[in-house]
């Protein structure tokens, strides 16, 4: 089986090797992460999943090591990533003095990362910039051919080295069930601020309920998880997709703009199916003053619809989630 730094380079490869607009393309938008296209790569007979379309430097790094089974610790954006990532010890942080390694990542905390490829000649792989020479609003694939790509080495200039030096492995699961790998999330009501955390469909503070929620519209939801979160706010539509779990991070770590939450959409990405079989988080929405409506696994809504989220487009007062085998 191959190392989990040699899957990670593999996977990005494939992201930035590709024919043009067919190929994953720049985006900094809300599909940063990618598309609801699940793409697999068989790897020394071992299948990898993760998902299809457009990435940005950081974005795209990140999903091919946690494509690799590898636990980036939450990482989200250039600014975070050493930080975050060094704190699972799967990583460390080595200068420029050092060579480096294939899957070795070149990182500027400001602005931007790229993959090293290979060490002699060094060669990275990145994602770059749109069609349009913008960071949002092109067209979702690689118009250019040079949206995502490999180039011979360049100082960006980089503060220095992630390199992984773990197993690869997220936090041990062992043969643990759904229920005890669940997910965590929080959501902040308009009438009380944030609200007791809930595990799954217990929530903490005793008091029984199966959701988050107090009747009133919910303004901000966390959820921590490996994988990623999006709301869509009366305010400003469909925000960015959220990585991060905290509630005083309101750029980061939650989904939500302070204005009422009228859709919610999640996709979890399981870390270590040996372990624990293929997983999907389980959600549900419901309205002010209305029952839940049918619940999505990750982006398929068991209620029949195409919708790939949660939510009808009135103001969502409670929600619930729970982590399922599929």
């Amino acid at each position: 089986m191959a190392a989990p730094n040699e899957v990670a380079a593999r996977v990005m490869e494939h992201l930035v090797l590709h024919d043009a607009a067919d190929g994953h393309g720049y985006s900094q938008g809300s599909n940063r992460w990618g598309n609801d296209v699940v793409e697999t790569l068989e790897i020394d007979g071992v299948t990898y999943r993760f998902a299809g379309g457009d990435r940005d430097c950081s974005s795209g790094i990140i999903s091919a090591y946690e494509a690799s089974g590898v636990d980036c610790g939450g990482a989200t954006y250039t600014g975070n990533m050493r930080n975050l990532m060094c704190k699972t010890d799967n990583f460390e942080w080595v200068p420029l003095s050092s060579i480096a390694e294939r899957g070795d990542i070149y990182l500027n905390e400001r602005e931007h990362t790229a993959m090293c490829r290979t060490t002699a000649p060094d060669v990275l792989m990145q994602f770059s910039i749109d069609e349009n020479g913008a960071i949002v609003g092109g067209h979702e694939g690689d118009q250019s051919g040079r949206e995502s790509n490999i180039q011979a080495y360049y100082d960006y200039p980089w503060d220095g080295i992630l390199r992984f030096i773990g197993n690869g492995s997220a936090p041990s699961q062992g043969t643990q069930s759904p229920e005890a790998l669940n997910v965590c999330y929080c959501a902040c009501s308009q009438a009380q601020g944030w609200l007791p955390e809930m595990i799954g469909l217990s929530d903490t503070s005793g008091s029984g309920d199966t959701y988050a929620g107090d009747g009133s519209p919910i303004v901000y939801l966390a959820i921590d998880m490996p994988g990623w979160y999006q709301a869509r706010t009366q305010q400003s539509g469909w925000l960015p997709a959220v990585r991060g779990y905290s509630t005083t991070d309101l750029e980061h770590g939650c989904a939500g703009d302070g204005s009422p939450i009228t859709g919610i959409r999640c996709y979890y990405e399981t870390q270590n199916p040996a372990a624990t079989g293929w997983l999907a988080i389980e959600y549900a929405a419901a309205n002010v003053g209305s029952p839940f409506m049918p619940a999505v696994r990750d982006l398929v809504d068991t209620g029949g619809t195409a919708d790939d989220f949660a939510g009808n487009g009135g103001v969502i007062s409670a929600f619930r989630a729970q982590l399922i085998m599929i």
